[in-house]
């Protein structure tokens, strides 16, 4: 009989399971998050301070809030400031800028972005990034051909961002 006590009861234990299932999923998921989260930002953490040593070879970098300060031979004479922007094809692109205290940029080198695999993300390329070295404000920050940047064909939009983040480190 579909009104039976008995038959109400076997359909709500079969909602019921579903629901169980769920919960336990995501008490899994969160436990996994908790215990491998320092392991992360460690992980994090080490690959910025290998991409800080490859930037400015031979330079002592100490931490100088908002970013790095770089000596050498017990003299201070740049810093490395981590830069960001929304502006990027795909969403945020999180960059390190090497700025000398003359204002000329030293070296870039890209920590983070979601650009578009075979075209934004030549900006992972240290040599494509090496072409910001030495620019300073007065720069023509253009897109070849009437400026001084190679743009990426057919990812201009990661191009403008990444240059636009690098640039706005001269910005006093």
């Amino acid at each position: 009989h579909a009104g039976s006590p008995v038959h109400a009861a076997g359909t709500s234990m079969t909602r019921i399971k579903p629901v169980l299932i769920a919960l336990a999923c995501g008490l899994l998921l969160s436990v996994t998050d908790r215990q491998t989260r320092d392991t992360i930002v460690a992980n994090q953490q080490y690959a910025e301070q290998a991409i800080l040593r490859e930037m400015v070879p031979g330079a002592r970098i100490e931490i100088e809030e908002p970013g790095y300060r770089l000596y050498r031979e017990g003299e201070a004479f740049a810093r490395i400031l981590p830069v960001a922007t929304r502006a990027g094809y795909n969403g945020d692109i999180k960059l390190l800028v090497a700025r000398s205290d003359e204002g000329r940029i030293l070296a870039a080198r890209t920590l983070y972005h979601r650009e578009t695999p075979g075209l934004g993300d030549v900006i992972d390329d240290p040599e494509w990034m090496s072409q910001f070295v030495h620019m300073t404000q007065s720069s023509d920050w253009r897109l070849s051909p009437a400026g001084e940047i190679d743009g990426i064909t057919g990812a201009t939009i990661t191009t403008r961002a990444t240059a636009r983040a690098i640039r706005s480190v001269l910005t006093p």
